[in-house]
C-alpha cells in the first residue's frame, strides 16, 4: 500500500515539473494572445485666430464612437494644448467653447478600426494598437463692428429714417460659430452692430424691411474682414423698393441665396 501511494506521489510530481518545463521552454502550454483592439487619442492646440496666440482655459467637449450619447470635457492648458485619451474606434465631434469674448468651433476626428490600422481582418490581427489624431482649432476675437444710418426712400422722392430695420453680418463662409450676427436700427435709422469676429471674412446686409406701407428688398452693404477692435463706419445706406416678390417678415441667408434678385 505504501509503495502504491509513493508511485502516485512521484507521478504527480513529474506531471507538475513537466508542465512547468513546457510553459517556460516554448511548449504547448502558453497564454492565448489578446484579440486586437484600437485605443485612440485626439490632441491639438487652440489659438487666437485674430492674434495668433495660444488660448488657455478653453472648454473642449467631445462625443462619438460607441458612446455617442455620452458627452465628456476637458480644458486647454496654459500653452493652449489639450489631449483626449482612451477613445474607441469611431468618429468624434469635438467642440471648443466657453472662452468669453471669442467665437466657438466644432470639428471632427476619427479613430480608425483595426483593419484600417494594420491592414488585417479582426480575426487575424492580435494585440493593442495605439492611434493618435490631431485636431487644432482657431477662435476669433469678438471685438469688431459696423455702424451706419439706414434710409428708406418714399414714393414722392424723399427718404425717411428706416426704424427697426434688421442689419446682419454673415460669416458662414468661415468656420465660425455663431455665423450670423444681427441688430436693428433705432428711430433715427442709425445702427451699431458690435461684438463681431475680427479677422473673419463676412458680408453685411440689411434684410427685407417694411414700414407698414412700403416693402424694401435686401440690401447688400459691404464685404469685409474686420481688424481687431475695428468698428467700420459704412455711412448712409439707402434701401431699394422691393419688386416681384411679396414682403415676408422672416428671412434668412438661405432665402437670400435662393433669391439673388432680392439683393439690391
Amino acid at each position: 500500500m505504501k509503495n502504491r501511494f509513493r508511485v502516485l506521489g512521484v507521478s504527480l510530481f513529474i506531471a507538475i515539473i513537466s508542465m512547468f518545463v513546457l510553459s517556460t521552454c516554448g511548449g504547448d502550454v502558453v497564454e492565448p494572445e489578446q484579440d486586437a483592439i484600437v485605443i485612440g487619442s485626439i490632441h491639438g492646440v487652440v489659438k487666437n485666430a485674430t492674434a495668433g496666440t495660444r488660448l488657455s482655459a478653453v472648454t473642449v467637449t467631445w462625443a462619438g464612437g460607441d458612446m455617442a450619447l455620452s458627452v465628456q470635457s476637458t480644458t486647454t492648458d496654459d500653452k493652449g494644448y489639450y489631449v483626449i485619451n482612451g477613445l474607441n474606434t469611431g468618429t468624434y465631434s469635438v467642440s471648443f467653447t466657453g472662452l468669453e469674448g471669442f467665437t466657438e468651433f466644432t470639428g471632427t476626428a476619427g479613430i480608425p478600426s483595426v483593419p484600417a490600422v494594420v491592414a488585417m481582418t479582426e480575426e487575424d490581427a492580435k494585440g493593442v494598437y495605439y492611434v493618435t489624431e490631431n485636431l487644432n482649432a482657431s477662435l476669433y476675437e469678438l471685438n469688431g463692428g459696423f455702424k451706419g444710418v439706414i434710409w428708406a426712400p418714399l414714393d414722392d422722392g424723399t427718404s425717411k429714417a428706416a426704424s427697426g430695420a434688421t442689419v446682419q453680418f454673415d460669416v458662414s463662409s468661415t468656420s465660425v460659430a455663431p455665423s450670423l450676427y444681427n441688430t436693428t436700427s433705432s428711430e433715427d435709422g442709425s445702427f451699431s452692430l458690435t461684438g463681431l469676429p475680427a479677422g473673419a471674412f463676412g458680408n453685411l446686409y440689411v434684410l427685407p424691411y417694411s414700414d407698414g406701407d412700403i416693402s424694401y428688398a435686401t440690401k447688400s452693404v459691404t464685404s469685409a474682414t474686420l481688424s481687431s477692435g475695428e468698428v467700420k463706419n459704412v455711412g448712409d445706406i439707402t434701401l431699394t423698393l422691393a419688386t416681384g416678390t411679396p414682403f415676408t417678415a422672416s428671412w434668412s441667408a438661405m432665402a437670400i441665396a435662393d433669391n439673388p434678385s432680392l439683393i439690391a
